[in-house]
């Protein structure tokens, strides 16, 4: 059965964290994280480099999708600055309001406060929003110009979370039709978790907690 395009490669943590009060140097690029779905907030320590994962985290338990970021050396010579985006259609109709506010503020604050652009369509056609900050100082302090940015969003469902009927995955398998009575529900509870409240399968039951009852605890 062809699993791939629902079920994402696991992620491998990096165990080589840095220290918050050292510098951009210090900072191990993370590689291969694209199309990358965290199941929980731990897994974002695998694809968010260290002086953006505070606000990554900050994002995630307030239900709203990052899309890419990148804080490490090779930013100095290339962006000149780090960045975390979001995906714009993942914010209820508040957080886009404040988003609004945030990216008009953002046109007179300078990187090292950490500011918002405005929409913008990436590489993929997908409307985003970026979270800019400067990669001068220690590490604890990038952290904390990604997070003021990031804490002025509010908590809202995890509207992104991906979600899947029983029949979706039966399609997304290849499994004729002529075969699909031998299948039950209960055959693909080893990969994706099914929701008693709803009846369809989230990537993980924290997924759908936060899909249905918002809470950042």
């Amino acid at each position: 059965m062809n699993e791939e395009s629902l079920n994402p490669t696991p992620l491998q943590f990096d165990e080589q964290t840095p220290p918050i009060n050292g510098s951009i140097h210090d900072v191990r690029r993370i590689i291969e994280t694209q199309g990358q779905v965290p199941r929980s907030q731990e897994d974002l320590a695998a694809i968010v480099e260290a002086p953006l994962l505070a606000a990554a985290t900050t994002l995630y338990l307030r239900g709203i999708q990052t899309t890419s970021s990148t804080a490490n050396p090779e930013n100095i010579d290339g962006l000149g600055h780090g960045e975390l985006a979001i995906n714009y259609d993942s914010l209820s109709e508040e957080n886009k309001l404040i988003a609004g506010d945030l990216a008009q503020q953002s046109q007179d604050r300078k990187l090292e406060q950490g500011r918002l652009s405005t929409p913008i369509v990436n590489d993929a056609g997908d409307l985003t929003i970026v979270i800019e900050i400067s990669l001068a100082g220690t590490i604890e302090e990038m952290s904390a110009r990604a997070s003021a940015v990031a804490g002025l969003f509010q908590l809202q469902p995890m509207n992104w979370a991906p979600r899947y009927t029983f029949d979706e995955l039966l399609d997304d398998y290849q499994v004729p039709p002529e075969n699909r009575d031998e299948y039950k529900p209960e055959d693909f509870t080893e990969d994706y978790y099914l929701s008693p409240e709803d009846g369809l399968f989230y990537l993980s039951a924290d997924h759908a907690q936060r899909a249905l009852h918002p809470s950042e605890q």
